[in-house]
């Protein structure tokens, strides 16, 4: 009795079928609750997708995606997550049943069916564009079917703007190919000779090359008549500009030639409608460095621009064009070399002299000495051309030298098209600029100098010997900087880097001699001399210490002789009241310190030395007013410069001359106004211009004294 009531009131809480099942003996859709934990063995479940209901239907997604908890576990054929296998699944939103429900996806849409190129056996196919509505044709393409044709193509022509080599089959103007066909005819001719490709193949280049010289005859006919008169078309203009050819052109204030590499030629359409041809190219230049490691060489690129014309021009008076068509071919490329041997001969620091026009951001001319230093431009200036340099990440993916599509291209290091070079052969000299960087000296600017105007020093041998000094004083000044230019005495301070220069001090009124001192100084020692004024360094203790620190480090670069002029501001002694000053005398005691050169401080009329600067100071000579016998010399010495020479004049003359108080510096300018004079009237220099020019300038003077004592 006890189980026919339990099976009876199991009956009358189950649930209603499944559509589709039959209350028949073996399919069993009802259970117990105790029996929910050991399913009847003679059940047979309806199959269903892991984690659904019954009908399929889950309460969340995330009851989806883990199983419905609820869901009756006769309805699985085998324990959960138990097969080997995976399920595509579909879910979405019943908004009916407001549940989401699963169900299988779709299978996949078969993939597409590879289109058959039905002209695909053929290496090359010629394609004649017709028009959408008319049918005319319109233009014409080759087709590169080839594999190895195409690679054997990429190669000879290279990376260029017209060809879009990455698509599987490239469509190419043919005008593309006749222009670049002596690269096509270059490298057919490398393959046969090397023998590693297969007859085959060569013969797809060859018969590309047949149909190019067949289809377009009158082309090659009519450059081949232009370039024999050495004229051309704009539109045949690219036929002549292939790359790695050598392009003339000239710069500069007097036209001087210069060579570049052609790497690529491209036709342009500017803002305006213009059509021009856009060449770039490569010259040699310097890298400016100073490490011994480091190459001396490199490559810089450089641009021109053709712009179209009409009829035909002969090709040398275009602008820029191949060398091989300048009727002095062999002469031009002689004096390039030449010249580049020297230019790369001065390639570093060098003290030179130059006379012309140079230039910065505007045209200067210069008549003074200079100090080439690509380097040190750079750091000061810059604005110089950089070197091309190598993409470490660069490789080569299509390196194989035999053209065979089947060689699988093999990542390796691409060869640098542009390498860096210590030693240049005449067809890299050939590629050398006219252009040197540097300082000039006398205008105290970064400029960049004509190599053809740059000359050797001619060094004034008596310079210092024709200074009018006591003889005990000069030997003082040449034994001290022979010593420190040398460093034949080595002395250092207890800091390393301090007290190791030479710092002198010249003072005196004006006109005799301190600043000539200095300027003979460089002249015996054949070094640089970098004059600066005080009005030069600054009025701020900031722009002081700048000042002082970029001469010194420049000084010290050129081992050069620094003069600093009318530094009488720097030299007195500080105050309580001028706190501006003080700061001033600090800075530039600070920077005596360090300095490791050869100094000349000048002076006029120090009331007091600051007593901090007579320790920094190692030499200090005094310069008194010109005597009797001091003035004769420097008469002597000045007149023997216009060719007046030393029996030009009287004793008496001479002696009325020399009795005229004057200094060096009205000396010399009083010898320069009558040179001018006497040339003036084309006459030679003699007494009477001297003794006009002596009157005019004490009656100045007289003057001068008169006004100022008036203004008292």
């Amino acid at each position: 009795m006890a189980d026919t009531s339990s099976s009876t009131a199991a009956a009358l809480e189950a649930p209603p079928p499944i559509a589709g099942t039959t209350m028949d003996s073996t399919v069993t859709t009802t259970a117990s609750p105790l029996s929910r934990a050991v399913p009847d063995a003679n059940a047979i479940a309806t199959p269903t997708e892991p984690g659904t209901t019954l009908d399929g239907a889950t309460a969340t997604p995330l009851d989806a995606a883990g199983g419905d908890a609820g869901a009756d576990v006769d309805a699985v054929s085998a324990p959960v997550g138990s097969c080997v296998e995976f399920k595509r699944l579909d879910e979405y939103w019943d908004k009916e049943e407001y549940q989401w429900v699963q169900r299988e996806s779709a299978p996949p849409p078969p993939p597409p069916m590879p289109k058959v190129d039905k002209w695909g056996q053929y290496c090359f196919t010629v394609v004649q564009i017709l028009h959408e509505k008319t049918m005319q044709p319109t233009h014409t393409v080759i087709e590169l079917k080839s594999p190895w044709l195409q690679k054997a193509c990429r190669r000879a022509i290279g990376y260029i703007s017209e060809i879009v080599w990455g698509r599987r089959v490239p469509r190419i103007d043919p005008d593309v190919f006749v222009r670049f066909f002596p690269l096509l005819e270059k490298h057919l001719a490398s393959l046969k000779t090397s023998g590693s490709t297969d007859e085959q193949k060569i013969a797809q280049l060859q018969l590309l090359i047949d149909f190019l010289r067949s289809e377009y005859s009158s082309t090659f006919d009519a450059l081949e008549s232009a370039t024999a008169r050495s004229e051309i078309t704009f539109a045949l203009l690219g036929h002549i500009l292939m790359p790695d050819t050598i392009l003339f052109s000239t710069t500069g204030s007097a036209g001087e030639p210069v060579a570049h590499r052609l790497t690529s030629a491209e036709q342009h359409v500017d803002s305006r409608g213009a059509t021009y041809w856009l060449i770039r190219a490569v010259y040699i230049e310097a890298t400016g460095s100073r490490s011994s490691n480091s190459p001396k060489f490199g490559w810089s690129s450089v641009s021109f621009s053709i712009p179209e014309f009409k009829a035909t021009v002969k090709i040398y008076s275009l602008p820029v064009y191949p060398l091989r068509f300048n009727p002095q071919e062999a002469e031009i490329t002689a004096k390039i070399i030449a010249r580049g041997k020297r230019w790369a001969s001065l390639d570093g620091i060098h003290h030179m002299q130059y006379g012309g026009i140079a230039s910065d951001d505007r045209r200067v001319f210069v008549n003074s000495r200079i100090m080439i230093d690509r380097a040190l431009y750079d750091s000061m200036s810059g604005g110089s051309p950089s070197v091309i340099r190598r993409d470490r990440y660069s490789y080569d993916y299509d390196s194989d030298d035999s053209d065979e599509e089947d060689n699988k291209p093999v990542s390796q290091k691409k060869p640098d098209p542009f390498p860096l070079l210590n030693d240049l052969a005449d067809e890299e000299l050939l590629l050398t600029p006219i252009t040197l960087y540097g300082f000039s000296l006398g205008d105290k600017m970064w400029m960049r100098f004509n190599i053809e105007l740059v000359k050797d020093i001619k060094w004034n041998e008596e310079a210092f010997e024709r200074l009018v000094l006591p003889p005990d004083q000069k030997d003082l000044i040449r034994g001290l900087v022979e010593a420190q230019a040398e460093s034949s005495f080595e002395f250092d301070d207890y800091i390393e880097g301090k007290g190791r220069g030479l710092v002198v001090n010249l003072f005196g009124p004006p006109g005799v001699g301190k600043t000539l001192s200095a300027e003979a100084t460089s002249e015996h020692l054949r070094k640089p001399l970098y004059v600066v004024g005080a009005g030069d360094l600054g009025t701020s203790p900031s722009a002081l210490d700048s000042s002082l620190t970029r001469i010194f480090k420049i000084s010290a670069t050129w081992g050069a002789v620094v003069l600093i002029d009318e530094a009488d501001v720097f030299l007195e002694q500080r105050s309580l009241h001028d706190l501006q000053r003080n700061a001033l005398v600090a800075v530039f005691l600070r920077q005596l310190e360090y300095f490791a050169g050869l100094l000349f401080i000048t002076t006029n009329r120090v009331r007091s030395f600051d007593e901090a600067f007579q320790s920094r100071i190692h030499v200090s000579l005094r310069y008194r007013e010109l005597e009797e016998d001091a003035r004769r010399k420097v008469w002597r010495s000045f007149l023997d410069k216009v060719g007046l020479a030393k029996d030009g004049l009287s004793g008496a003359e001479e002696d009325e001359l020399v009795r005229t108080p004057l200094n060096g510096r009205q000396i010399k300018n009083a010898v320069r106004t009558a040179g001018a004079v006497a040339a003036s009237r084309k006459e030679k220099v003699a007494f009477s211009h001297l003794k006009s020019v002596v009157n005019i300038m004490q009656q100045f003077e007289q003057d001068f004294r008169e006004l100022a004592e008036g203004a008292k």
